[in-house]
């Protein structure tokens, strides 16, 4: 299969995309390197801290950390795309009574939510120098690596342990509202449609080049031209709103975590800008988009 698919793409690449950055960027190139390092070494009858000194080498430790993030990411990002579509289907076997509009709502979030999940999944299982979705750079440290998977499977469940997740408290139960009306839960689902459109639209407008804690390709336009981190603002944005009309929500158990989660988040931004500021073209895109969560406040 390799020689019929794999090798043409591999010499169409090297040819009419060729580069030496991108080439340095390669994991296969990288990791065959590090195999050629080890045994050089090895055959040259070199000692066992002369061959560890190979995984001590910083560009070296850079692409394991990238095959470990992504060894990470890709069975979690497709175990969330069988869960929502799992949710989607179950939705429409659901019953709504008269609430046609509501149900179809619900699909809709239902649909957008798989909709992110499978450009995710697919930014971590193709990488491409034609799509430039290739990391060009990883976070090396560890406080960036837990923020960000403190929000992931398995550790979003001690997370949660500590902070309980306020849109937990959101039911398609008019009674459990702070005002039992039925109006106010069809404008609640339709703004939170609209809210979760738009942090849908941050996430796909970077299509596979979308990922954690390592840097791709830069996105500048739309959401992105106003302040720098839209996907963390429209998400905090989104929980406060699938939650705050709900009775249970005002208890000081979920506002507290609420708020510890949305520091979590804005930790998960700060570490990231962190990691992100090394490269010269981020740093020109700081100059031009000045403001972090909040145009002219944050």
């Amino acid at each position: 299969m390799y020689w019929i698919a794999g090798l043409p793409y591999f010499c169409l690449t090297l040819v009419l995309k060729a580069s030496r950055i991108e080439d340095y960027y390669d994991p296969a190139i990288r990791l065959i390197h590090i195999i050629k390092q080890i045994g050089t070494r090895i055959l040259r009858g070199r000692s066992l801290r002369s061959v560890i000194f190979v995984f001590k080498k910083q560009y070296n430790r850079k692409i394991l950390l990238i095959l470990l993030m992504r060894a990470y990411f890709i069975p979690t990002m497709i175990i969330q795309v069988y869960g929502n579509l799992y949710t989607a289907v179950n939705i429409t076997k659901r019953n709504y009574d008269d609430y046609a509009i509501l149900s179809l709502l619900f699909f809709i979030s239902a649909m957008l939510w798989l909709m992110d999940t499978i450009n995710a999944s697919l930014a971590y299982v193709i990488e491409s120098r034609w799509i430039e979705n290739r990391p060009r750079s990883i976070d090396m440290t560890v406080s960036g690596w837990l923020v960000c998977l403190s929000c992931y499977a398995p550790l979003n469940m001690l997370t949660g342990t500590f902070f309980p997740w306020a849109p937990s408290v959101a039911t398609d139960n008019q009674g459990d509202l702070v005002m039992g009306s039925v109006n106010l839960l069809y404008g609640l689902k339709i703004a939170e449609v609209l809210m979760l459109s738009a942090h849908i639209y941050t996430d796909v407008s970077l299509g596979p080049a979308v990922a954690n804690i390592t840097l791709r390709k830069l996105q500048t336009r739309g959401f992105y031209g106003i302040i720098r981190h839209p996907g963390t603002t429209l998400k905090l944005c989104y929980f406060l709103l699938s939650a705050i009309f709900f009775k249970a929500f005002w208890q000081f158990e979920f506002i507290f975590g609420y708020l510890a989660w949305s520091a979590i988040y804005i930790l998960r931004a700060l570490t990231e800008e962190r990691h992100l500021k090394h490269d010269a073209t981020y740093r020109d895109y700081m100059e031009k988009v000045k403001y972090r969560f909040i145009p002219y406040v944050f």
